[in-house]
């Protein structure tokens, strides 16, 4: 190859980069991709193979509604950065790009359409995160914006009066530990609707700015607070946030307060995993009496081992609309069966990694239609036969995971092995060829052997080949034939006897 070949091949690849950066709209994945597929979408983020380090020599189309610039290197963003990017875009991501300055008051003067702005995982200096309110601010043409900023080292010094303009705002992992500066806004029309503050430091003396200013955010329905060193809780703590339907409260470390119960009637959803002490039992039995509305109840990682049936069937009786109740690791020993058909809009119930290793044929008998989901993984449960689970019950269901347990592998293990295969649909983590790594053999002497690998032999199970069993069934069958023969022969001979000696006696 000459050099001039050479130079062409180069500027031809460099052509195609530069088009693929300048006007390659492209397909994303809804799972690894932040914006949506049915969107017009640039996805010009790291992975994609283009290294975006700035903003100004970029064009779109005027149709473009989602881009997402993460994981780049972007360290400065100013107000010309900003004038390539169209009126239409609904979402802009700005994640984990090492952005330290934000130069401009007034980022979203022509961003009219925006709804996300996620700038979250970067290296935001304070002067920043005021460029950054204050552009909420003045942006008097956007009412739904969800402004996302987790992840950066959030300065409490600064006002917080734009919350009121959002629909939604994410501060996950800021370092935010006072609470009254960020919701006092003295101002009532808010209309926040989601407010995520996990993984901060965040106490129970701050978690009362909820009480003190709830009644400034009329909209709030849903909050994510968990993963907060809170170790005190006061049930009344949210009760004047009116619309609250969704909160999240999970590990928290108030292992040693026994759950109070929460005041907010509206509750749809409550993640209460790994937080409060369920002990005594008298003392939580009746705490959902002030919350009726509860449809989705996690008390994953709650320890119930002194808890009856009774106990769970007292505590639950009043969520008559519950339809998903995680009790994963929650030291259960049993399935609470009569629990499961007497709560009749149950969708689903998560028992895993409990101490579960069976329950009696009726158990999922009679079970409510609505039923579709159960999860049984990481429990002690050793075989699965033909009384396991009613076919009626294993009709209706979608989710049916049991992978996880101590699977015994003999030769009763055979109806396991093809119900697997018939239902592999509906099982978890199978793949389309019906096997799985999660479903393993750990007894008698076929540990890490797959349970759908493991097809011992008809001698290994009784002993004997079918050749031998053949043969022994042919040679039984004409023993006995031999012996009716027999039998059949002598009594014959005896009739035969008699008739004669009959005959000697009568005279001639």
């Amino acid at each position: 190859m000459d050099r001039r070949h050479g130079l062409f091949l180069f500027n031809a690849l460099f052509f195609l980069l530069t088009v693929q950066i300048l006007d390659g709209l492209k397909d994303c994945n809804p799972k690894t991709d932040a914006c949506k597929c049915y969107e017009n979408t640039y996805n010009l983020s790291n992975r994609s193979g283009i290294h975006v380090h700035h903003l100004r020599k970029l064009s779109f189309k005027n149709d473009t509604t989602c881009i997402n610039f993460n994981d780049n290197n972007i360290p400065k963003l100013t107000c010309g950065d900003f004038s390539p990017i169209p009126n239409s875009v609904k979402r802009l991501y700005f994640r984990n790009c090492k952005i330290k300055s934000i130069q401009c008051e007034n980022l979203f003067e022509n961003l009219t359409n925006l709804m996300v702005f996620d700038i979250g995982y970067n290296e935001l200096e304070k002067n920043a995160f005021i460029d950054i309110f204050k552009s909420v601010e003045k942006a008097s043409k956007l009412s739904k914006l969800s402004l996302y900023i987790s992840g950066n080292n959030l300065s409490e010094n600064v006002s917080f009066s734009f919350l009121r303009k959002l629909k939604s705002f994410r501060a996950d992992a800021c370092k935010i530990n006072n609470l009254h500066q960020i919701l006092q806004t003295n101002v009532t029309n808010n209309s926040l609707k989601l407010l995520s503050l996990r993984h901060n430091l965040i106490n129970e003396t701050s978690l009362e700015a909820f009480y003190d200013h709830g009644e400034q955010y009329p909209m709030l329905n849903s909050l994510v607070l968990s993963s907060n060193p809170i170790k005190n809780f006061d049930r009344n703590v949210f009760s004047k946030l009116q619309k609250l339907r969704k909160l999240w409260i999970a590990n928290f470390q108030a292992f040693n307060t026994t759950f109070p119960g929460i005041k907010c009637p509206r509750l749809d959803l409550l993640d209460i995993s790994n937080s409060f002490s369920f002990n005594p039992v008298e003392e939580v039995i009746n705490v959902f009496n002030i919350s009726r509305n509860i449809s989705f109840l996690f008390l994953s990682g709650a320890d119930l081992v002194n808890w009856t049936e009774n106990d769970l069937l007292q505590l639950l009786n009043p969520l008559s609309e519950l339809k998903s109740l995680k009790l994963y690791n929650t030291s259960l020993t049993q399935v609470p069966c009569n629990l499961l058909r007497a709560i009749k809009s149950l969708e689903f119930i998560d028992l895993s990694k409990n101490y579960i290793a069976g329950w009696n044929k009726n158990c999922f008998n009679d079970m409510p239609e609505t039923f579709k989901k159960l999860y049984l993984s990481q429990n002690r449960i050793i075989t699965i036969n033909e009384t396991s689970f009613p076919q009626q019950f294993v009709t209706q269901l979608t989710h049916l995971h049991l992978s996880g347990n101590l699977f015994k592998c003999d030769c009763s293990t055979h109806w396991f092995r093809s119900w697997m295969r018939d239902h592999y649909g509906i099982l978890d983590a199978l793949s389309e060829d019906k096997s799985t790594a999660f479903y393993e053999c750990h007894s008698p002497q076929n540990n890490g052997t797959l349970l759908v690998d493991f097809d011992p032999t008809y001698e290994e199970c009784h002993g004997l080949s079918i050749s031998e069993l053949l043969s022994l069934s042919i040679s039984g069958f004409c023993f006995v034939l031999i012996l009716t023969l027999n039998a059949l022969i002598k009594f014959n001979y005896r009739k035969g006897y008699e008739e004669i000696g009959d005959f000697s006696m009568v005279k001639l």
